[in-house]
This record gives C-alpha cells, sequence and structure tokens, in this order.
C-alpha cells in the first residue's frame, strides 16, 4: 500500500512538472511590458521636436523605426559576434567566462549573449548568481522562441543603460551627441556600444581615460574585421568623447501640452511639422517679441498649414525664449480669444453668394444705433457709404454690422457652424451683431480650420496622391465648398487688396512679389492682434497679445500680428495665385457705380458681371431720374414747370445723412440742384438726423471744471440755403440754415426732437438726457 501510494506521488510530481514546464513554455514573455517611456514628438521625417521624460524620470524612448545599422554593426562586434546564429546562449562564450572566473576566483567575465541581456534588463534589482545565470539561458531561448533576431535587438538598442537616468540608443545619441542615431559616426557607435557594458562605473562623468580605451580597442576590431577602412579608421580615434550631456530639442513645448491633453503620451507621435521650418519660425518669433517686449507685449502663437494636404507644418504654441515672459507656458493656439473683425471675410463671402452684394456693392457707413448697440469704426469716422471691398480692406466696422443685419443673424451663425467652429457654442443671440466685431471668442486653430476650408474650395479636383488620415494628430479634415467657390474667388481677390504694413512698403515692385489674400483683426481694447495669410499652397496664422489679457496701446493686427505673418510668407515663394473657379455661374448687368444690379436709370453698367447661380442681387437704389429746368439749374415738377420744357437727366442720389458724410470724402459728388423758386418738391426725404440717434441715451457733458455743457444736435439737409426749424418736445428752440447745428440743454428725462422744414417735410427723434453721476 506505501510503495503505491510512493508511486502516484512520484506520478503527480512528473505531470505536476510537465505542466508548469508547458505553461512556461507556452506562455508568451513580455518583456519590459509595463515599462512607461518618454512621450518624444517627431515631424513628417522622423526628427525629434520634443521630448517628455517618462513617468519613472527616466530617459527611455518608445521603439521607433529608425535604422541604427552602424549602432546595431558595433554592438555586435563588441558583446554579441554570433548573435545570429546562436539560440538565446552562447556555449562558447560561457565556457570561456567560466574558466577567466574561476582563474581570478572572481567574476571578470560574464558571457551573456544580447538575448540573455535583455532578459537581465526586463528583470532589474536582481543580484548576479550562477543561479540566475541559469534561468537567464533559459529565458533567452525562450525569448528566441516568441521574437525574431530583429525584435530582439530593438529591444536592447530601446533598454540598454547608458547611465544616470538615460537608457535606450536613441535617448544616449540625443543625450550625448545631440543628433539622432542615424547620423552618428563610427567613432560615436562605439561609444555607444562600450557605454552599456558598465555604466555605473565608466561613463562621461567618471573614467574617461578607460573609456577611450575601450572605444579605441572596438574601432581597431571593426577595422581588422573591414567593417570600416583605414581613413574611416584613423578618422575615428581623432574624434574626441562629448563633453557633457546635451539637452533634448525644444522646438513644439505646446504642441507637447496637446498631445498629452490628447491622451498620447508614453508614445512616439510622428506629425505633419517640417523640423527645420519649425526651427526658424521659433527663431523668429522669438526675435518679433524682443522688439515687441518694449510695448510689453510677451505672447505670440504661429500656424503654417499646407492647404492642399491639411496638414500643419509649423506649431508655435506661444514664445518660448524667456521663463520671465508671462503665460509663455500658454498653448495660446487652442486658447479662445476675442476674434476682432477676423470673420468679416466669411460674412462677405456669404453675402456675395446670397446675391446682397457684390466687392463692389455700396454697404451704408453712417451713425447708427440698433437695440442700444452703436457700432465705431476704428478711426471713429463715418464715409457715408462705400464699396463692400474696400469696406473689406479697411476693416470699416459700421458697413459689416449693417451687412449682417441685413444678411440675418441666424443665417450667418448657421453658415458658421457648418465650418464645425467648436468656439460657437451658444446661441445667436447670445452674440449678437458684434459677433462680426470679435463678440464671439475663437482659437487660432479653429480659425484656421475655417480658412483652410475655403481655400480647399478652390482646388476643382481633389489630389488622389495625397493621403490623409483624419485621425492624424496635426491633420485638418477636409471641409470643402461650405461656401460657392466663385463667392470665395472673389473674397480672395479683395483680400489681396489691402494695404501691406510698413515693413513691406513697395513689395509690389519686386520682381519676386507674392499675391497674398490675407486679413488682421483687432479685439476691442487691444489686447488681440490676428492675422491670416493665405496663398494656394500654405496658410500663415498669427495671434500676438499678452495671455493675461492686457491690452497695450497701439496693439492692432496690422501693426503687430502682420509683420509676422509676411516674414513668414517670404519663406515660401509662389508665383501663382488663385485661378478663376469653373462652377455653375450667371452674367447679370452691374451699375458700375452702386455695385447693384443695373436699372433703366443706371448711365454706365458693366454687361457681363459674373455671379453664383444662388445670387439675386438687388436693383441699384440710388439711380433716378431728376428733371430740371431748360438751363438744367433748377429742379422742377409738372405742378410749377411746362413739361415740353422739362430736361430729364439721370442723377446718383444718396439718402440725406449718407450724402452728408459722403460728399466730405468725394468732392466730385453732384448733389441734387435746388428746387425753382415756387417749385415745391416731391415726396422725397431731405432730411436726416445726424446726431443725437433716434432713441439714444445721452449723458450730460461736463467740462474740466464740472459746469455743465450744452448739447450739440446736428442734422443734414439737401436743400441749399433753406432753413429748418427745431423744436423740443414741441417748444420752437430755433432754426438754422447752411450748417445745421444747434447747441441746447434739455432738462434730465425723455424728451421728442422734430426739425420741420418750409415744405412741411418734419423729422422727429426720442432721445433720454441721463446724470453721469447715476451712471
Amino acid at each position: 500500500m506505501l510503495g503505491f501510494v510512493k508511486m502516484n506521488l512520484w506520478k503527480f510530481v512528473v505531470i505536476l512538472g510537465i505542466i508548469i514546464i508547458l505553461v512556461y513554455v507556452f506562455i508568451k514573455p513580455q518583456p519590459f511590458s509595463n515599462v512607461p517611456t518618454c512621450t518624444v514628438l517627431r515631424d513628417a521625417q522622423h526628427q525629434i521636436l520634443q521630448v517628455k521624460i517618462a513617468s519613472d524620470e527616466q530617459w527611455r524612448f518608445p521603439p521607433s523605426s529608425l535604422n541604427f545599422e552602424k549602432i546595431k554593426t558595433a554592438i555586435l562586434y563588441y558583446e554579441d559576434e554570433y548573435f545570429y546564429q546562436h539560440l538565446g546562449f552562447n556555449p562558447i562564450s560561457l565556457f570561456k567566462a567560466f574558466i577567466l572566473n574561476l582563474k581570478r576566483w572572481r567574476i571578470i567575465r560574464g558571457g551573456s549573449t544580447l538575448s540573455m541581456q535583455v532578459v537581465r534588463l526586463s528583470q532589474p534589482h536582481t543580484k548576479r548568481s550562477f543561479w540566475k545565470k541559469c534561468v537567464e539561458i533559459i529565458a533567452s531561448v525562450k525569448l528566441e522562441l516568441y521574437y525574431s533576431k530583429k525584435d530582439i535587438m530593438n529591444f536592447y538598442l530601446q533598454h540598454a543603460p547608458f547611465g544616470g537616468n538615460v537608457v535606450g540608443v536613441e535617448a544616449a545619441a540625443w543625450k550625448f551627441f545631440g543628433r539622432s542615431p542615424e547620423n552618428v559616426s563610427w567613432g560615436e557607435a562605439c561609444l555607444l556600444a562600450v557605454l552599456p557594458n558598465a555604466p555605473s562605473k565608466i561613463f562621461l562623468g567618471k573614467n574617461k581615460p578607460l573609456l577611450l580605451i575601450k572605444r579605441n580597442q572596438l574601432l581597431l576590431k571593426l577595422f581588422t574585421k573591414k567593417i570600416i577602412n583605414n581613413e574611416t579608421y584613423l578618422l575615428a580615434l581623432q574624434e574626441p568623447l562629448p563633453f557633457k550631456p546635451q539637452s533634448f530639442p525644444n522646438l513644439a513645448p505646446h504642441l507637447m501640452i496637446k498631445a498629452i491633453k490628447d491622451q498620447k503620451q508614453g508614445k512616439n507621435i510622428i506629425t505633419t511639422l517640417n523640423r527645420n521650418l519649425q526651427e526658424h519660425i521659433t527663431n523668429l518669433v522669438e526675435n518679433f517679441q524682443k522688439n515687441y517686449q518694449a510695448n510689453n507685449i510677451s505672447n505670440m502663437s504661429v500656424l503654417v498649414i499646407d492647404i492642399p494636404k491639411a496638414n500643419v507644418l509649423a506649431y508655435i504654441g506661444n514664445t518660448n525664449g524667456s521663463k520671465d515672459l508671462q503665460g509663455s507656458a500658454i498653448d495660446m493656439i487652442q486658447a479662445n480669444r476675442s476674434l476682432g473683425s477676423i470673420l468679416k471675410p466669411f460674412l462677405f463671402m456669404l453675402a456675395i453668394e446670397n446675391g446682397n452684394i457684390i466687392p463692389e456693392s455700396l454697404l451704408n457707413d453712417v451713425p447708427t444705433l440698433i437695440s442700444g448697440y452703436s457700432p465705431k469704426n476704428f478711426e471713429n469716422n463715418f464715409e457715408g457709404v462705400v464699396p463692400a471691398g474696400e469696406a473689406l480692406t479697411k476693416s470699416l466696422n459700421v458697413p459689416y454690422v449693417l451687412l449682417l443685419q441685413e444678411y440675418g443673424l441666424e443665417n450667418f451663425y448657421n453658415r458658421l457652424k457648418s465650418f464645425d467652429f467648436k468656439f460657437l457654442n451658444q446661441s445667436p443671440h447670445h452674440y449678437g451683431l458684434p459677433i462680426i466685431l470679435g463678440g464671439a471668442e475663437g482659437s487660432l486653430w479653429e480659425v484656421c480650420k475655417g480658412y483652410k476650408s475655403l481655400a480647399y474650395s478652390l482646388f476643382s479636383k481633389p489630389n488622389p496622391s495625397i493621403k490623409y488620415d483624419k485621425n492624424e494628430f496635426t491633420t485638418y479634415a477636409h471641409n470643402e465648398n461650405l461656401i460657392n467657390p466663385l463667392a470665395i474667388w472673389y473674397g480672395f481677390e479683395t483680400m489681396t487688396n489691402l494695404i501691406r504694413p510698413k515693413t513691406e512698403t513697395g513689395w509690389a515692385s519686386y520682381k519676386n512679389n507674392q499675391k497674398i489674400a490675407w486679413k488682421t483683426g483687432t479685439s476691442f481694447g487691444h489686447k488681440d492682434a490676428w492675422c491670416i495669410g493665405i496663398t494656394p499652397q500654405y496658410l500663415i496664422g498669427v495671434w500676438v497679445g499678452n495671455a493675461s489679457g492686457e491690452g497695450r496701446p497701439n496693439l492692432t493686427g496690422l501693426n503687430y500680428a502682420a509683420p509676422v505673418m509676411f516674414s513668414i510668407a517670404s519663406l515660401f515663394k509662389s508665383d501663382y495665385f488663385f485661378g478663376h473657379p469653373a462652377v455653375a455661374s450667371k452674367f447679370v448687368m452691374v451699375c458700375k457705380k452702386s455695385g447693384y444690379q443695373a436699372g433703366i436709370h443706371c448711365p454706365d453698367i458693366d454687361s457681363f458681371y459674373e455671379l453664383p447661380m444662388s445670387s439675386q442681387l438687388k436693383p441699384c437704389p440710388y439711380h433716378q431720374i431728376v428733371y430740371l429746368d431748360a438751363a438744367k439749374q433748377f429742379q422742377v415738377n409738372q405742378a410749377c414747370y411746362p413739361v415740353y420744357s422739362m430736361v430729364a437727366k439721370d442723377w446718383f442720389v444718396l439718402p440725406p445723412m449718407q450724402e452728408w458724410f459722403y460728399s466730405q470724402h468725394h468732392f466730385d459728388y453732384q448733389k441734387l440742384p435746388p428746387f425753382l423758386k415756387g417749385c415745391k418738391p416731391n415726396h422725397q426725404k431731405n432730411i436726416a438726423l445726424i446726431y443725437p440717434l433716434k432713441q439714444a441715451k445721452i449723458y450730460i457733458p461736463k467740462n474740466l471744471n464740472g459746469v455743465t455743457e450744452k448739447i450739440i444736435f446736428q442734422a443734414s439737409y439737401r436743400l441749399k440755403n433753406q432753413p429748418i426749424f427745431w423744436h423740443i418736445d414741441n417748444h420752437y428752440v430755433g432754426s438754422t440754415i447752411g450748417e445745421h447745428k444747434v447747441a441746447l440743454q434739455p432738462n434730465l428725462g425723455k424728451h421728442t426732437l422734430t426739425i420741420v422744414d418750409k415744405y412741411g417735410e418734419t423729422l422727429q427723434a426720442h432721445f433720454e438726457i441721463l446724470n453721469p453721476i447715476s451712471q
């Protein structure tokens, strides 16, 4: 009975042992599976842009596809010359190591193969012993069963120790030589091969003579093995050892922040950036910032996009030159800021598509009050009427607020939403009409996305050779044809006419001048300066300001952001611009003076003006027929003058207020002749109130001594040398002829202003006088 039990126990032990061996053999080893690695940003050519240290504070790079042939060769001839012949261990090397260690009575040589070293590196903090060596042999054989020689070599290249907190060949090459391991010399490759042999005893700051001897011995071996020739060998011997560790490239710190936010830590992140361009623009930004610091402007960001491929080529999230700069750690490409007038071109193009305007259409530019909102132009002046294209190039505010009111706030908002603008997260009425002047906050990333989509729409056919991955870290999605291409083309052509900054004076005279569509923006309070530049190949976006939101005097898009944009644009020489898009269109007759569809009284007509099929341009509202006396000096009508003696003439007539401002800027404007004595004007408006606007709230002005002053009321009257009569709350206060201004001092409260001419035309406006103390 006892013998039976012993026999079964023996069988159980054998079976259990077999099971354990089978489980061990068939479970695939996962060396370094839980080892943290650095986050590495690379450009499109896999060159390093930025590195963030691993969570265990080690400079250990993630696996890459770079070619380390020199270093691999040096490592093989130093560590494991028969790596490709053995199955994980080398019996001859182990025997030689055993004999040598036995003679010296201490461990001099380990005899480990690269496979065995990979096993040991994957199990840190273990003491070396005979038993441990046996375990390494078994584990290395198993490693060879599951992984190719290439994989095992890559394990070693990634995890070999180089002293301190430097781990892996790529990290060591950058740390010691400041360049990629692909570009190291033979002397440097041999140094990297011998360093992991005893990194705690021999490294750059310790035992340099011994390190130099080991490197040169390996070089000699490579020479004798005819891996390198005599010239290469002699030159490599002359190479000095690196003096001290170097810093990793610091070219895209803010893109690294974006990568961490996007949960890409510990990975090799291949971007679409161009390292040379990124470095060049980084230096350019730092130079501009040094000048701008004189005005206490600390921050700047730049984004450069390859439009056909939708790839980001340069990403400078902020100034990076001085640690003393406030807010320099903030990625201003992703930060939402007041947009100023950077969205005006979108309204311009949408209005052309819809038929509200063409570039030559006259827009009103007069004092305006809309539900308590009174927009102002940057120069605080008015032109009466101004062509839409000119209003865009001058970035006039009032014409575009009025155009937005005509186009429709909700329509504009919904069309902007089609661009997938993430910053539009409130209702259209939350932004109101000021959305066109900076009432919304958006990021440079989002703004560039919108302009990129506009530019891409002008390409007739997508390039099939361009591979696009919508999940690419630095690639935009393509959204084309969000606006009619013909309307976009008119917009870009108009945007080339902006007056360039002083640094670009005389640009058109140069033979290699470059045509660029561009637009600036300036936020209220001079807190943000924007500039977008567009060519068929590239889009350049620039933001300048203070991350803190502090405004600075004279901080405008033209003065600060535009010079940066044009300096970057000079790096991309191009002799062509967007071609006329081949899309469905129609031709209409347009009045050259007003920029609207020609009416029967328009004397000068453009017969073949091309417009989008959806455009419904309204008729010219300004040209009308005027009847004059035989001498053509006075206006007449059939009630006071013989019809057969009347002279009919087409006349460009602006409304009274528009006329008053327009005539101050256009001295060739011909006002209507006065009416012949005895002739009463027809039913046309001749009176316009300039100040105050209807429903205005007026605070009592006081001078420096605190004395209450009078308020200047002003009107325009089309009929020359004729009086108009002023009334406040039905009380007559006076009359004016020629210059129609009166100085009044109404009491606090609500009032009604009434102006009447001798023909009975009446204009009324309600206003309220407020005490500034109660403001």
